[in-house]
């Protein structure tokens, strides 16, 4: 019977949904993260290290705006170890 495995199909997909809503709510988390420290902190940090972090956020963000959100996670975590070291 076809029925139920259309049901089935439908509660994966429903269930599934959220999973990327998710990962896309992260990415500000990030960015903001980010950003707070850069404004508070900035002459803490070296320019060099400065320049990266700025690097590597402005990507992140281009990547969220893509809807590559696992990818934009990714580079954002990285600019903020930089500023955690």
């Amino acid at each position: 019977m076809v029925y139920p495995r259309i049901l089935t199909l439908l509660l994966v997909m429903m269930l599934a949904a959220p999973i990327g809503a998710v990962w896309a709510h992260q990415c500000p988390m990030h960015i903001q993260s980010i950003d707070t420290v850069l404004l508070n902190d900035h002459d803490q940090y070296d320019e060099d290290v400065i320049a990266r972090v700025e690097e590597l956020r402005d990507q992140g963000v281009e990547l969220h705006e893509e809807g590559r959100h696992d990818e934009s996670v990714e580079v954002l975590v990285q600019a903020r170890a930089l500023l955690d070291d």
